[in-house]
């Protein structure tokens, strides 16, 4: 999760048939920050290429909100970076 690296909130909301696809990036999905002064552009820029492009949520705070999940950035952040290690030094 970019939020854990950039120590940037998030505010998404989002709606699949499938809740894996939430996180999903191929060749025919990405997901872009944008600033709100150059959204319209990116949109227009967009639907200009036959693309189609969602809003997920905003940028922003101290939290990971997404859909009914919330979560504070330093909770997400120490799950996100200490775990790995954790697990690892179980094992030695």
């Amino acid at each position: 999760m970019l939020c854990t690296t950039s120590n940037k909130g998030v505010d998404i909301v989002v709606e699949f048939n499938d809740s894996r696809y939430i996180f999903d990036e191929s060749q025919s999905r990405a997901i872009v920050e944008v600033t709100s002064a150059n959204k319209e552009a990116v949109i227009a820029m967009a639907k200009a290429l036959g693309l189609e492009i969602v809003t997920l949520g905003t940028i922003g705070g101290d939290r990971l909100k997404l859909n009914d999940i919330e979560m504070p950035l330093t909770q997400l952040q120490a799950i996100y970076f200490d775990t790995f290690a954790r697990m690892i030094e179980q094992d030695l």
